[in-house]
């Protein structure tokens, strides 16, 4: 009999496939948040400059409201990531319900769900060779882990 066990497909064959693609259309959906909140804060940048040169009372008054409505956009948008990235810096578990499950849940059921998932799984301990939650990954990716 021979041992097949080097040629052969086993569990987890395809799994750095998989990761490949996973990454791939993360990558994906992370450059379309990215110029969906690039969009709006260049349009509340413009708001503000109107609110600023305005000729007049009601054209100031006018950007202001736009502007805010435009930061208010972008501030609903990333709250949940938010929640996440910042449960991830502080090293705890993305997983529990008192921690930000429900804003976990939210990132990888939303439109950008890759990339969601994407960031989930670098705190998962299946995914990670440790079991830091993800703080080590946020800190690899923002420098030192703080704002």
């Amino acid at each position: 009999m021979e041992d097949n066990s080097k040629t052969t497909n086993g569990v987890g064959h395809n799994s750095a496939l998989f990761s490949e693609a996973l990454a791939d259309g993360a990558l994906g959906h992370a450059v379309k948040f990215v110029a969906r909140l690039s969009m709006l804060v260049r349009d509340a940048e413009y708001c503000l400059a109107q609110a600023i040169t305005g000729r007049n009372i009601v054209t100031r008054t006018n950007a202001v409201t736009k502007a805010s409505a435009f930061i208010h956009r972008c501030t609903k948008e990333t709250a949940d990531w938010h929640a996440v990235i910042e449960t991830m810096k502080q090293g705890k578990d993305v997983h529990l319900q008192e921690n930000c499950k429900g804003s976990k849940l939210e990132i990888v059921g939303g439109s950008e769900h890759e990339f969601g998932q994407y960031l989930i799984n670098q705190s998962s301990p299946k995914f990670c060779k440790k079991n830091t939650e993800g703080k080590d990954y946020i800190q690899k990716v923002d420098g030192n882990g703080s704002n």
